[in-house]
């Protein structure tokens, strides 16, 4: 399961890597025999697209574990007061 996020530049500094991995080890639901990891797949004029992949076993749930990780996310945006 891919799930991209688009970083705005006063995001990036608390978030590139570690924000998107701690919201999905925090996402009930995913494998972790499989770590998360986290791709840079586009650079913009103001801001980067970054991909962060996890696995999962259960198809028909991907849906919720979408928004699980994307709530997840905005948890850790709000934590470390990331504004864009």
């Amino acid at each position: 399961m891919r799930n991209r996020i688009a970083f705005l530049r006063g995001m990036l500094a608390c978030l590139v890597t570690p924000g998107p991995i701690n919201a999905a080890n925090r996402t009930e639901g995913l494998l972790r025999e499989l770590p998360p990891f986290v791709l840079q797949t586009r650079p913009g004029d103001f801001g980067i697209t970054y991909e962060i992949n996890v696995h999962c076993d259960r198809a028909q749930q991907m849906s919720q574990l979408h928004t699980a990780l994307h709530h997840n996310i905005l948890d850790i945006f709000n934590e470390h007061a990331c504004r864009s």
